[in-house]
């Protein structure tokens, strides 16, 4: 994680606009595969029902391979990754840092790592999942380590 040089406050309307304007294109690319996820996780329950039955009938590991190859190219290219902040950089919303992902505003009794936190602007309790899930209770709006406003929809 690297440490905003500058955090909203230091910027001007027009500068926070001209952010938000370049994280479009990214929002917009992450909401499209979380819309196709349920897809890809049914084609590959399919791809692996077909693998169990061939192995059943043919009793060789190599019918596993098409399996494999899809959870490999699952794990490469199906997984959206949470985009980065136009203005420092970071995972918009990885985990909780300084900035309220839903308000922006300042967090406090941050705990774990960045993984839960109170909110002083919205007094919402703001929890981040661990593991590979990385289930969170909120939607990411603002920056949460510059606190610049990234998208009006929230991811």
């Amino acid at each position: 994680m690297l440490e905003p040089r500058r955090t909203v406050e230091d910027y001007s309307v027009t500068e926070l606009e001209a952010f938000k304007e370049a994280f479009r294109p990214a929002a917009e690319k992450y909401r499209g595969k979380m819309r196709r996820d349920p897809f890809i996780a049914l084609i590959l329950v399919g791809i692996g029902m077909i693998s169990l039955i061939l192995s059943k009938l043919i009793d060789s590991w190599v019918c596993w391979s098409p399996f494999l190859l899809a959870m490999a190219f699952l794990v490469m290219f199906g997984i959206p990754r949470i985009p980065k902040c136009p203005a420092c950089l970071n995972q918009v919303g990885f985990t909780l840092d300084k900035f309220c992902p839903e308000c922006g505003g300042l967090l406090r009794n941050l705990l774990f790592w960045g993984t839960s936190a109170e909110c002083s602007g919205c007094n919402r309790s703001l929890v981040v999942g661990s593991g590979k899930s990385q289930k969170r209770n909120f939607k990411i709006h603002h920056c949460t380590h510059c606190g610049i406003p990234v998208d009006d929809q929230g991811l």
